[in-house]
Formats: C-alpha cells, sequence, structure tokens
C-alpha cells in the first residue's frame, strides 16, 4: 500500500487537471487500473494552521463532520491498518439535494 500511495503522490503520476479555482486544483487520475475513479484535491486555505484545519477534517465522528459536509448522510470507518496508524478507508454517503437534481451518492475514500 505504501509504495502505491507514493506513486499517486509523485509527478510519475498520471494526474490531468479536471478544474482550477482561485482556491486549488481538482485532478483525476489519467490512467487508471482500478474500476473506479480517482481523484486529488489541492486547496489553498488561509487563516487557519495546517494542524487545526487536518485535525478539524480528519475527525470520524458523524456529529463534527456534518458541521462542514452538509450533505453527509453517514458517514463510518470501515477499515483501518495496524501498520499504518494513519490510514482509514471510510464510507461517506450523500444526501441527494436541489430537489433530486443531484442524487444520493455513496463512495469509498482514503484518509491519510
Amino acid at each position: 500500500m505504501a509504495k502505491k500511495l507514493k506513486y499517486y503522490l509523485s509527478d510519475e503520476c498520471p494526474w490531468k487537471v479536471i478544474k482550477t479555482t482561485s482556491n486549488g486544483v481538482i485532478s483525476e487520475m489519467a490512467t487508471n487500473d482500478t474500476p473506479y475513479p480517482l481523484f486529488k484535491f489541492e486547496m489553498f486555505i488561509s487563516g487557519v494552521s495546517m494542524e487545526k484545519f487536518i485535525d478539524f477534517l480528519d475527525r470520524k465522528d458523524m456529529k463534527y463532520r456534518s458541521l462542514w459536509d452538509l450533505n453527509v448522510a453517514n458517514f463510518r470507518v470501515v477499515e483501518s491498518f495496524a501498520e499504518e496508524k494513519n490510514v482509514f478507508v471510510c464510507h461517506n454517503m450523500q444526501k441527494s439535494f436541489l430537489g433530486g437534481l443531484v442524487a444520493a451518492l455513496s463512495s469509498i475514500q482514503m484518509y491519510l
């Protein structure tokens, strides 16, 4: 797993920028051998220390996640790793919104 994560974060990994804003960049892996898309979010946030920001986002408790993720329906840790203490695989379920124009979704996310 460590080798794959290192590759994903390296310059060798073929990320394709799909959206750029004044606050960051969203990229999708251009060549992907998995059955699901892989996205990378690089955001620029000012006015708060990195430690506080990561601590806030990294909380696995629904009570805290719902403070910043207004469409979250359910969020739970489905896997953690003894050899990688700070790596979690989480199941994220989102409510539909805009009167159903945006469908509910379910995704698996890896937190590093």
